[in-house]
């Protein structure tokens, strides 16, 4: 589904949905997120914004848009495979990852 390249968390974890939230797993030290309730912002990267991210540089919002952040992201899933988007997710927590 998507890979973790950057961040808070090791790039083994996953990003996976049971069909009505989206969670991203991670294997050690164990935890589960929900990130349904858990995401703060979810920004599409330009490879200028992805240098940034590297860099700890802190970004601004692109595209909550009418369904909040988790519309986002599931408008990149209904999207297919055709394309690889990359794209940061801040959490509520100060974590921070980018996946791609």
């Amino acid at each position: 589904m998507f890979k973790i390249i950057a961040g808070d968390f090791p790039k083994n974890a996953e990003l996976t949905t049971d069909g009505k939230y989206f969670y991203l797993k991670v294997f050690y030290p164990k935890e589960r997120i929900n990130l349904s309730r858990n995401v703060e912002k979810i920004e599409l990267m330009t490879e200028e914004k992805a240098k940034s991210f590297l860099g700890a540089a802190g970004l601004g919002l692109i595209g909550g848009g009418f369904l909040g952040p988790l519309g986002l992201l599931a408008g990149i899933l209904a999207g297919g495979n055709k394309k690889e988007i990359c794209f940061a997710c801040y959490l509520k927590n100060g974590k921070k990852f980018m996946a791609v």
